[in-house]
Order: C-alpha cells, then structure tokens, then sequence
C-alpha cells in the first residue's frame, strides 16, 4: 500500500523483499539466467581460476 508516496509495510524492508522475490518467478529466472551465463562463457571462465580456490 502506498500512503503519501511512500511505501507502508509491517516488517523490516529486507525482510518484506526476500519474501516477494522468494513468491515471484525471480528465483527460477535468476538460476537459469546464471547457468545460460556459465554455459555461455565456460570457456573464459578458466583463465579466472586460481590454485586453491575451488
């Protein structure tokens, strides 16, 4: 609800947005968006690699 251009919610900010974003299709689009991204550049994403850190 708006209220004076402002935005009225009952709990914290953070807290009221993770549980939009967790009931929206964002997950599911924000995976597949990253694994299109890995299959996409797999091939550059060697030369990044370093000793130790997988």
């Amino acid at each position: 609800m708006i209220v004076d251009s402002r935005w009225e919610i009952a709990q914290e900010p953070n807290l009221y947005l993770k549980h939009i974003f967790g009931q929206s299709e964002g997950p599911a689009k924000l995976k597949r968006s990253a694994l299109e991204f890995l299959k996409y550049n797999r091939y550059h994403l060697t030369m990044y690699a370093q000793p130790g850190l997988l």
